[in-house]
């Protein structure tokens, strides 16, 4: 008969102490806690060692892997092979003679095998889970967010405040605005930062305001601080990061260099930032910020003092300013390539924006050769290559292919988003331009011109609750811009659709609103309530030059008033003719966009004057330089020229037919001029027209 098992056979718990008793005399529990003492160890190491030799932060997750996976081999190991005098040698299994022999010697402790086992473990887990969260960050919610509270800013989101020159003079002033615009530069090249743009910082001077505050504004969740001296040939920057969630010091440090040295001395700041905030860098972005030219120190003071009138370029003579201090620079150090490329950019500023600077144009491709030949792979020469491109050559195409290599190696620059924005747009790709112009606002969040172009773009698209929602974030950046209420109460006007419902809207702004804005809305609104006498009294509602010109001539004609509608007619069309001329003188492909706002123009003017073929070819050639296919927005703006040119002579057939195409399309018509626009009083009652309206209503 054959034998039962034994008890202990049929006991799990019997087999798992003869385990345990097995793990222990092979060594394998003792392994384990060494392993998980030494991992531990090595990952603490680890974390603290690579971020700090700014090594690429996938490196600590390679060593955790290692680690975790590392210690299974290491128990499979203690269990086949011992280490004894003789040298490593495979473990023999343990006989049933042996075992008591064994048990006899020392009695076996499962228990503490088991706990060895577990604890060791543990620590390895301990540490991995540790050294992820801390390396590999958590996602917060979207960057830019209004909604964000203070305890979920990301670090890694930085505002870089103004910097302090301890010597006072209007010099000292200058030098540390360069320093602070060059240490911002150096941290937005960093993909894994967030850095809030110059413009929306600036604001923040002076204003005594926590870093808790700052940042509670801005969704920051780091302020860096800083004081800058200067003396003999040396420059002492000193730097202070603040943590935006405690108003708790993370870092300082204090900087010491030679004048020389001032880009060498940027670098390492911007490096130190990157690695108090623990943001990965790439082998890439280490080169970059590597590298670093010497400069001389009076050419680096008159760049600074560039910087500071570039943020003035809305005026001409700042912007004349600017490119005038960025050309001394390169005189006084023509080796100095962020100058070259500054000064490029500030001629095709000036080329582009005001007219009579037309030679502007070819001095901005000469100081773009000597950009190239010092740093052809600079972020700032690949900007600079980019508005060349798109104001001075025409090539849409081609500057977005340098504006998205500016984007790839300063990821945080709201300008090149700008920049990437307005040639989407151009392209007719407005979904796109919008969703740029957001990427650069989430950088930049109060830029009035950003939040201006978003306004626009929006009402371009007929999207009238966004474009005033951005028309308002403008207005709370500058209060005393005329355009903007102006453009406010448009909105409002299209809205509503009743110049009674506009009186009541300026009424509740009244207020707050200073004289000199509400004049300009009062004016706007008596010209859409036909008040013309009123309206022609609102000072310069639509600023300066042509547009003055034209809508002043424009009034007149519907005062009735002939001789001072030929007055401002007449001056509209030298200045256009002027334009033309000056284009004509200075060929080149980028000349197509100037001459065709200088015929539109031209061609409103003719018609005023009576002259209706001229009014006809102008109008015409406006839109036949500069089609839809070529420039969705310029294109545009000639198409609603050419249909006020139809109705002032007459032809209102294609008046219509005019406006048809330019409301199938973003332009700059919507309800409020077929509507309200006194211009187009004639086309009123034409069935095409009324059909127009009505699908507007509907």
């Amino acid at each position: 008969m054959p034998h039962a098992p034994s008890s202990g056979a049929r006991d799990p718990l019997f087999k798992l102490r003869e385990l345990l008793n097995e793990v222990g005399r092979r060594h394998v529990a003792r392994v384990a806690i060494l392993y998980a003492a030494v991992a531990f160890a090595l990952l603490e190491v680890t974390d603290i060692v690579i971020p700090a030799l700014g090594w690429p932060e996938w490196l600590i997750r390679w060593v955790i892997a290692l680690a975790v996976l590392g210690f299974p081999v290491a128990l499979i190991l203690a269990w086949i092979y011992d280490v004894t005098p003789k040298g490593v040698v495979r473990t023999a299994p343990l006989h049933e003679d042996d075992q008591q022999k064994q048990a006899g010697r020392n009695p076996p402790r499962p228990m503490v095998s088991a706990l060895l086992l577990l604890a060791s473990g543990a620590l390895v887990a301990a540490g991995a889970l540790f050294s992820f969260q801390w390396s590999h960050g958590e996602a917060g919610p979207a960057r830019g967010s209004d909604e964000w509270a203070v305890g979920d800013l990301d670090p890694r989101r930085i505002a870089v405040l103004p910097f302090s020159a301890l010597d006072e003079s209007e010099e000292g002033g200058f030098f540390a605005n360069g320093i602070h615009e060059d240490i911002l530069n150096h941290l937005s090249k960093i993909g894994s930062l967030q850095v809030i743009s110059r413009t929306t910082v600036l604001q923040y001077r002076n204003s005594g305001k926590s870093a808790r505050e700052i940042g509670r504004e801005l969704s920051a969740g780091s302020i860096l601080e800083g004081t800058v001296r200067r003396w003999d040939d040396r420059i002492r920057v000193v730097t202070q990061l603040i943590d935006a969630r405690t108003d708790n010091h993370i870092w300082s440090e204090t900087f010491d260099r030679e004048e020389g040295d001032i880009f060498r001395m940027q670098s390492e700041i911007a490096q130190e930032i990157a690695r108090a905030l623990r943001a990965e860098l790439s082998m890439e972005e280490l080169a970059r910020l590597g590298t670093a030219s010497r400069v001389s120190g009076e050419a680096y003071d008159r760049y600074a003092q560039g910087i500071a009138a570039w943020d003035l370029r809305e005026s001409r003579a700042s912007a004349l300013r600017a490119a005038e201090l960025f050309g001394e620079a390169t005189e006084l150090d023509p080796e100095f390539a962020r100058a070259w490329a500054a000064l490029s950019g500030a001629r095709m500023w000036l080329f582009w924006n005001f007219p009579g600077f037309q030679e502007q144009a070819e001095m901005a491709r000469e100081a773009l050769d000597q950009a190239l030949a010092l740093d052809p792979e600079a972020v700032e020469t690949r900007l600079a290559l980019g508005y060349f491109h798109f104001y001075g050559r025409g090539d849409p195409q081609q500057a977005l292919r340098y504006f998205t290599e500016a984007e790839a190696l300063k990821p945080s620059d709201a300008n090149v988003m700008n920049a990437i924005g307005l040639v989407l747009r151009g392209q007719g790709r407005w979904d796109e331009a919008l969703a740029a112009f957001e990427r650069a606002r989430t950088f930049d969040p109060r830029s009035y011109n950003l939040n201006y172009t978003l306004a626009e773009t929006s009402l371009r698209m007929r999207r009238f609750g966004e474009a005033e929602r951005y028309f308002r974030l403008a207005a709370t950046v500058a209060p005393e811009a005329p355009s903007t209420y102006r453009e406010l109460l448009k909105v409002h006007l299209a809205v509503q659709g009743d110049t009674a419902a506009g009186r009541e809207y300026l009424e509740s702004l009244s207020p707050t609103l200073s004289p000199r804005v509400l004049e300009s809305l009062e004016a706007e609104l008596a010209y859409y309530r036909r008040d013309f006498a009123r309206a022609r009294l609102g000072g310069d509602p639509q600023g300066t030059g042509a547009r003055r010109l034209e809508r002043l001539a424009l009034i007149y004609h519907l005062m009735g008033r002939e001789d001072l509608r030929d007055l401002h007619a007449d001056s509209l069309r030298m200045t256009s003719m002027a334009v033309l001329d000056a284009a004509r003188a200075n060929p080149g492909p980028v000349q197509a966009g100037v001459m065709a706002r200088a015929h539109a123009k031209l061609g409103i003017a003719y018609a005023l004057l009576g002259q209706d073929i001229n009014a006809w070819v102008e109008g015409s050639s406006a839109v036949s330089l500069v089609p839809l296919s070529t420039d969705a927005y310029e294109g545009a703006d000639h198409m609603r020229d050419l249909a006020v040119v139809y109705t002032l002579i007459g032809e209102l057939d294609l008046a219509v037919q005019q406006l048809e195409a330019a409301v199938s399309v973003p332009s700059p018509l919507n309800r409020l001029d077929l509507l309200m626009d006194p211009v187009f009083d004639p086309l009123r009652g034409q069935p095409g027209y009324e059909s127009l309206v009505a699908s507007f209503h509907s």
